[in-house]
């Protein structure tokens, strides 16, 4: 693999995880709103480990199966939230993918531009054939943007992950390369 590239859109720039997104990151992962939307990612989230979480996202992307990017603003520097590709098989040419972003960000449709993109390139330069995501039942905000990028609920998997003294349902989504490229001619 090449170097891992920066996308951007309109108003966003994703580019590779860098040490310096360490406090970001870490504030990303330890907030309970947006911890609570995640079955992922680990909290609480030290200084150590999220170092250790970009250092794992660059040898995920050299290794050809992970493809993680910061979000930020093109006219800023703060770290918005994060996107990318998970669990990428080349042999079978599917990937999964996952967002996150700081709750000062929510409703502004960053999310559903940033994951756009990503799409696109999962697609385009990845040459993936399905991309697919999960989200819990508890946040249908995830169900929006997936369903925004054409995605199609699969399956329901009925109480999958351990949400503090209880278990919840996920929704799983997916998009087929086919079904993409009716959505986006090129």
């Amino acid at each position: 693999m090449n170097q891992q590239p920066s996308l951007k859109t309109n108003r966003l720039l994703l580019r590779p995880l860098l040490i310096k997104d360490a406090i970001g990151l870490r504030e990303l992962a330890n907030s309970p709103q947006i911890a609570d939307t995640c079955v992922w990612l680990p909290c609480p989230c030290s200084k150590g480990l999220a170092k250790s979480w970009i250092r794992g996202a660059a040898e995920r992307y050299a290794a050809g199966t992970g493809a993680e990017f910061g979000i930020q603003l093109k006219s800023g520097e703060e770290l918005l939230g994060l996107i990318g590709f998970d669990d990428r098989s080349v042999n079978n040419a599917t990937a999964e993918l996952g967002f996150l972003l700081d709750l000062r960000w929510w409703g502004n449709g960053y999310a559903t531009e940033a994951a756009d993109v990503v799409v696109w390139y999962g697609f385009k330069y990845l040459k993936l054939n399905r991309i697919y995501a999960h989200y819990r039942v508890s946040n249908p905000a995830s169900g929006r943007v997936l369903a925004k990028l054409g995605m199609k609920q699969e399956g329901l998997m009925r109480q999958c992950v351990r949400m503090g003294k209880g278990f919840e349902d996920m929704v799983l989504m997916a998009l087929l390369r086919e079904e993409w490229e009716q959505l986006c001619p090129q």
